[in-house]
């Protein structure tokens, strides 16, 4: 299952070609509502937002922007201009963060498979250890 807590965030990222041509046309507001909608994307369950009114208005709501035309143009520029999302027609995502989540989940799964192994390893050392102690316990 990937982490619902974090994700990770490039320390660089304000130097990606994509993001200083959004940065250009949108300010930082832009960067900001980029970053809001990558957030969104990690937590829907499929990792898609619909691109609809109600996308525009509750980033409006959330950011406190008042221009929710802005906000679709974004998206729109976002989609089409950058293709720092990729969309269906009626959702978009993101490659960016669906590579975060299959990273999310090999890495836990890994760590999963780690800890299977050192369980079966310490069972296995119990188990010895028990038939060790009942060799050499003495008759009653």
């Amino acid at each position: 299952m990937a982490n619902k807590y974090w994700f990770p965030h490039d320390e660089d990222a304000f130097s990606d070609t994509k993001i200083v041509c959004l940065v250009d046309k949108y300010g930082a507001l832009g960067y900001g509502v980029y970053w809001r909608i990558v957030e969104m994307l990690h937590k829907e369950p499929t990792h898609q937002l619909k691109h609809n009114t109600l996308l525009v208005l509750s980033l409006s709501i959330q950011l406190k922007i008042a221009d929710e035309n802005m906000i679709e143009e974004l998206i729109d520029y976002c989609i089409s201009k950058l293709q720092l999302f990729v969309s269906d027609g009626e959702s978009f995502c993101s490659k960016r963060v669906n590579k975060n989540i299959e990273d999310q989940n090999k890495f836990a799964e890994e760590r999963s498979e780690k800890a299977r192994s050192a369980a079966t390893i310490r069972w296995e050392k119990e188990k010895a250890k028990k038939q060790l102690e009942e060799m050499n316990s003495p008759d009653v």
